[in-house]
């Protein structure tokens, strides 16, 4: 709806307020998506990790394909992982804090770029794509720290309102991907290098109603380059609306705030695939 999307606020939001909210996203958690049938039921009270299970790992590991989440070994990975756990019996769940969650973030690689660069990546990438029956196990979250493995294996604890942020992740996704791609193909013809070595983040918190229609988007975090934030903006506006919020993550005046993080890594050549890394709410 256009005429929805002409009323939606972008606000830039001042240095001392960027500095309040990183102090408190230090203590956010993470929401990441993982096998619909969980290894075990086991509270891992240690886990830095949300999702749509409780689940309890030995050794935490992350598929090295970046791509919407997927681990192609199934049940026969989720058996050798499961062995190595000892079991336990179900502890009582706690719901997770609103004021301490850290949740999806789409997050897109790149490193020194040229067309050249991009479409021969593209193009590899199309080249060495696997049959069906071999498909790789992929992720798109932003898992920086934890060690690559075959599967995307990780110790979580369940979040109430998982499958509301898979929705708005699942409509982020795309959208975002390809204005990057657009912007950063238009940045090269015009000349501009993109050789970096540390990761672009834009930090935006989004206001629904409590329909779930975008009523404003205030950036927190500047990535450095205004063409990376106005594609976190412009991915949202699209994406917009969010349907039936939960009652639960809506604040005394009906509105519903969701901090999400926009993360375009530095450490490997820009790809055709997108990552999600946190967003805080």
């Amino acid at each position: 709806n256009l005429t929805q999307k002409e009323k939606v606020t972008i606000e830039l939001i001042e240095s001392e307020s960027s500095k309040k909210s990183k102090s408190m996203n230090e203590k956010k958690l993470q929401i990441v998506d993982q096998d619909k049938k969980p290894l075990n039921n086991e509270v891992d009270e240690n886990a830095e990790l949300l999702s749509q299970h409780n689940q309890r790992v030995k050794q935490q590991t992350r598929a090295a394909h970046i791509g919407k989440f997927k681990n192609s070994n199934g049940a026969n990975g989720s058996e050798s992982q499961a062995q190595m756990q000892p079991q336990k019996k179900p502890q009582p769940q706690s719901r997770p804090q609103l004021t301490g969650l850290q949740h999806f973030a789409p997050k897109l690689d790149f490193d020194k770029l040229s067309l050249d660069q991009m479409n021969s990546q593209n193009q590899a990438a199309q080249n060495a794509r696997p049959s069906k029956s071999g498909d790789l196990s992929s992720t798109d979250d932003h898992l920086k720290n934890i060690p690559i493995g075959m599967e995307t294996i990780l110790s979580t604890k369940e979040f109430l309102y998982y499958s509301y942020f898979n929705r708005i992740k699942d409509k982020i996704r795309k959208r975002w991907g390809s204005k990057v791609r657009q912007k950063v193909e238009k940045m090269v013809r015009s000349g501009r290098h993109l050789a970096s070595t540390q990761d672009r983040v834009t930090k935006i918190i989004i206001t629904l109603n409590s329909s779930g229609v975008l009523e404003r988007v205030q950036v927190l975090h500047q990535s450095g380059l205004r063409d990376l934030d106005d594609a976190a903006i412009e991915a949202f506006k699209e994406a917009a609306p969010f349907p039936n919020p939960p009652k639960g993550l809506k604040d005394k005046d009906g509105k519903v705030r969701i901090n999400w993080d926009f993360i375009l890594e530095a450490s490997r050549w820009f790809n055709n695939s997108t990552k999600f890394a946190s967003i805080e709410g």
